[in-house]
C-alpha cells in the first residue's frame, strides 16, 4: 500500500512540472527621449558701424519729466532716404534731409553730428516764418546708448541759439531733459544685457566718465572716454573742455545698470564721474556742467 501512494505521489509531481507554466513575454517601454532645455534667448552688445543714420532708422519717441508731454513727439528716420520726420501732437510736421558732420576738428569727433536740412513742413510752420530756407536747419549732437531693450538717443543743438525745429517742432526748453538737450527711445528686442549679465559685466572697483541717462536711486551709466584740452572760443578767453568720445571697448554703446535692479525715475542726462567699489556699487562723484558747441567745463 506504502508503495502504491508514493508511486501516486511522484506521479503527481511529474504531471505538475510538466503544466509549469512558459514565461510571460515582458513589455519593453518605450526608450525615453530627454528634451533640450530651452535655452534663454540672449541679445548682444549693439555695435552702431560706420553709418551712424543706417543704425538710427526706425521709430523714436520723445522721454521727458512731465507726464503732459511725455511721449508726445515722434521722430522717424529713414535710414534709406536719410531723412528725419518730426510729428507733434497736433499732427504738426517737418521733414528733413540728414547730412553727417563733425562736431569738433578731431579724429575721434568725426561724424558725431547731424545737420538736419529741413525740405517739407506742414502749413503751420510755413504761414508762420514763410519760405524754407537755411535758418530753418538745426546742427545737432548726437549720444546713443543702449540698455536692455530700449535704445536711447540725446540730441542736442550745437550752436548758442535755437531753430525752428528746437524751438517749435522739439518744444524748446520745456521738454529738454539735463544737458540742454532732447531726450529720445526707441524698443528693440536685443535684450542685452540681462540681469545677470548686468551684474557681471558692469564696471567694478573702478574710477571712469560716464554718461547718465538717468538717476535715482540707481543709476543708468554708459562708460565713455573724453578728449580733455584747454581751448580758446573768445580771444582771451581760454579754459579747460571735455568732450565726449567712445571707449572704444565692445560696451561702447552698452548702458549699465548701477545699484540696484529698478530703473530710475529722473531721466535727467549729463557727463559724470564715477566711482564705483568690489561690488559694482557706483557713486558720482562730480558732474560736469555742459558749456556749448559739444563741449563741458572739465573744472
Amino acid at each position: 500500500m506504502k508503495k502504491i501512494i508514493l508511486m501516486l505521489m511522484i506521479f503527481l509531481l511529474l504531471c505538475a512540472c510538466a503544466r509549469k507554466e512558459e514565461p510571460k513575454p515582458v513589455e519593453e517601454s518605450e526608450p525615453q527621449v530627454n528634451e533640450p532645455e530651452k535655452q534663454e534667448e540672449k541679445g548682444e552688445p549693439v555695435k552702431i558701424g560706420d553709418d551712424i543714420v543706417s543704425f538710427l532708422a526706425g521709430v523714436w519717441t520723445i522721454v521727458t519729466n512731465d507726464e503732459n508731454t511725455n511721449g508726445s513727439i515722434i521722430m522717424e528716420i529713414d535710414g534709406d532716404e536719410r531723412t528725419v520726420k518730426i510729428i507733434r501732437p497736433d499732427d504738426d510736421y517737418i521733414v528733413a534731409d540728414i547730412e553727417l558732420m563733425d562736431s569738433y576738428d578731431d579724429p575721434k569727433t568725426k561724424n558725431d553730428a547731424m545737420k538736419f536740412i529741413v525740405k517739407e513742413a506742414s502749413s503751420t510752420y510755413t504761414d508762420k516764418y514763410g519760405e524754407i530756407t537755411d535758418t530753418w536747419c538745426s546742427y545737432m549732437q548726437y549720444i546713443v546708448g543702449s540698455f536692455v531693450s530700449k535704445d536711447y538717443l540725446l540730441l542736442r543743438e550745437l550752436g548758442n541759439g535755437q531753430s525752428i525745429i528746437d524751438y517749435e517742432v522739439l518744444g524748446s526748453w520745456d521738454n529738454i531733459i539735463g544737458d540742454y538737450g532732447w531726450l529720445f527711445v526707441r524698443e528693440t528686442h536685443n535684450g542685452f544685457p540681462s540681469l545677470d549679465e548686468n551684474e557681471a559685466l558692469k564696471y567694478k572697483n573702478d574710477s571712469f566718465y560716464a554718461y547718465c541717462w538717468g538717476r535715482g536711486d540707481s543709476y543708468l551709466l554708459q562708460k565713455v572716454d573724453v578728449i580733455e584740452q584747454e581751448e580758446e572760443w573768445y580771444e582771451g578767453a581760454a579754459f579747460n573742455t571735455l568732450r565726449i568720445v567712445p571707449d572704444g571697448t565692445e560696451y561702447s554703446n552698452t548702458i549699465f545698470l548701477y545699484n540696484g535692479t529698478d530703473l530710475p525715475k529722473d531721466n535727467r542726462t549729463s557727463l559724470v564721474k564715477v566711482n564705483t567699489d568690489a561690488n559694482g556699487v557706483a557713486t558720482i562723484v562730480k558732474e560736469y556742467a555742459y558749456t556749448g558747441y559739444g563741449a563741458y567745463d572739465a573744472e
